[in-house]
């Protein structure tokens, strides 16, 4: 029964892991005087984790100067902010650059993550 016990909890550290591993994530590369940051933080970023898109890739923001080796090593480094990108198991699938606003972050947002299995 013990190595039974020992095999499930294997089993569901094999598993889990995997799946934080693969998740999707949408990067936000911003700065402090970034006006167009500023603008998404005031249309989208209180509602963004409740959205369907929000759930299926959680937001990281991360300050341009603030880049770590680990991140560089995942994505192109942006020069401007801000930059959005969308990662799957921490592989960059898709960017978008700068902040087009409300009605056009959205479709273009939906289309990159449809790339890696959302479905709307």
């Amino acid at each position: 029964m013990a190595r039974f016990r020992v095999l499930i909890i294997i089993i569901c550290i094999i598993f889990y892991s995997g799946r934080a591993l693969n998740a999707a994530e949408l990067l936000m590369i911003e700065s402090a005087s970034c006006e167009w940051c500023d603008v998404w933080h005031e249309e989208i970023g209180g509602i963004y984790s409740k959205t369907p898109e929000g759930k299926y890739a959680p937001l990281r923001r991360i300050d341009i100067a603030d880049i770590t080796a680990e991140d560089a090593n995942k994505i192109r480094v942006p020069s401007f902010t801000p930059t959005f990108v969308v990662l799957d198991g921490g592989r960059e699938v898709a960017r978008i650059i700068g902040y087009p606003g409300e009605d056009f972050f959205w479709p273009i947002l939906k289309d990159a993550l449809k790339k890696i299995g959302f479905k709307p």
